[in-house]
């Protein structure tokens, strides 16, 4: 497959966009979609847009071919029944035997969580076009940061808080959060920062262009059960360092290709080293997130923790056309000839922050706490409480302390 010419203006349709997001997750495509549909020359590009998760396969293609045979809006409804077979699933995992805690809707903390993200997310994504300076551009902005310090205002001062800073009282669980924002931020806004370019620079279609990308999710399938493997013998911690330094180079990599590039000397290596880089990452880091609380938290933990994967996301994606100069005078296509080198190295600069994060505030250690009963038909019985050990250490004989409890 060889790249073709596409220069803005030509009166060719390009097609549309698959935008191949990590997280997959509507929020961030819609965000990206009224980016592009913004920006775009018209009529010559009809639908910028689509997702699917880039860890199939086949999903990249698929949403693709779906946006160009149909309109991008189709894709949304392929979610329907996976969260129809999802919800049935459901029924067949068995419920905690432990009494949960009294819970109850926290609306105001709802609501001011909803106010500040989406009026910050729409500065964000409606600034580029009608100028930072604008009224509205600068009172959502401040309706956003207002409304998201009332938020951790109100939540200190609730019993039973949508959101329990007291997680936040863990240094290791923080900086994960800030690696996952990061981290997830950059990988977002690369995958749909590519798609525009392979169709607005490239000339390919939505299919193509999803095509183009689909040996990285191939690659990520190969190497993260190995990377979970390993993680439980070697420092998790420098596999994610490892992995995202693979691909702030990958991104390197395919902020040089150009329209006179083949695939498989142009885009191919940095695909390949992308999805590399994927694998060694992406388990050890979600491995992090378990470890850095007591299991009683893991579920809010996890929570949170994909809110900053979300949100990380959706913020990169709506300043793309900040990063590659696009604006209300200059088109995304016209903004990509100049802007998409520089776009994707400072992208990469963020794998590279990520990196940083995780490499001296991460550590490879356990927090102690109570582990969850689990059901009776997964396991017999429960670890006691244990003391902080790192994932080397869990492999060595328990004290006799703990033997005793364990025969207890």
């Amino acid at each position: 497959m060889r790249y073709r010419t596409q220069r803005a203006g030509s009166g060719r349709r390009t097609g549309h966009s698959g935008c191949g997001c990590r997280t997959g997750h509507s929020e961030q495509s819609r965000a990206a979609q009224r980016n592009a549909a913004r920006h775009r020359p018209r009529p010559r590009h009809r639908d910028l847009g689509g997702g699917s998760n880039e860890h199939s396969t086949v999903g990249l293609w698929a949403g693709g071919w779906l946006v160009d045979h149909a309109t991008w809006r189709v894709v949304f409804l392929v979610d329907v029944p996976l969260i129809v077979a999802g919800l049935a699933l459901l029924r067949r995992i068995p419920q905690p035997t432990d009494a949960p805690r009294p819970r109850s809707p926290d609306v105001l903390g709802a609501l001011l969580a909803v106010l500040g993200l989406g009026a910050l997310v729409y500065a964000f994504d409606a600034g580029p076009a009608q100028g930072w300076t604008r009224a509205p551009i600068m009172a959502g902005a401040f309706v956003g940061v207002v409304s998201l310090v009332a938020l951790v205002l109100t939540e200190r001062r609730l019993r039973a808080p949508m959101i329990r800073l007291s997680l936040f009282g863990s240094g290791q669980f923080d900086a994960i959060n800030v690696t996952t924002f990061l981290f997830d931020g950059a990988l977002a806004a690369a995958s749909y920062l590519m798609i525009l370019h392979c169709e607005l620079r490239l000339g390919y279609t939505a299919a193509q262009a999803g095509a183009a990308l689909i040996l990285e999710g191939a690659m990520f399938l190969v190497v993260a059960p190995v990377s979970g493997r390993l993680a439980a013998r070697v420092s998790a911690r420098w596999l994610m360092v490892a992995g995202m330094m693979c691909v702030a180079g990958a991104f390197l990599w395919l902020s040089r290709t150009q329209p006179r590039d083949g695939y498989s000397d142009g885009m191919l290596p940095g695909v390949v080293l992308w999805g590399l880089g994927l694998g060694l990452a992406v388990t050890p880091l979600t491995a992090a997130v378990l470890a850095a609380v007591r299991d009683v938290d893991l579920g809010e933990a996890s929570a949170i923790n994909d809110a900053a994967s979300r949100l990380g996301g959706v913020i990169t994606i709506a300043l793309v056309p900040v990063l590659i100069g696009a604006g209300h005078r200059r088109s995304l296509a016209d903004a990509l000839v100049h802007g998409f080198q520089p776009a994707m190295i400072a992208i990469g600069g963020l794998c590279v922050a990520s990196a940083l994060v995780t490499a001296v505030l991460i550590s490879d250690t356990r927090t102690a706490g109570l582990r969850v009963a689990p059901h009776p038909r997964i396991q017999r019985g429960a670890l006691p409480e244990c003391p902080t050990v790192t994932i080397a250490q869990r492999r060595e004989p328990l004290p006799a302390g703990a033997r005793a409890a364990r025969s207890g």
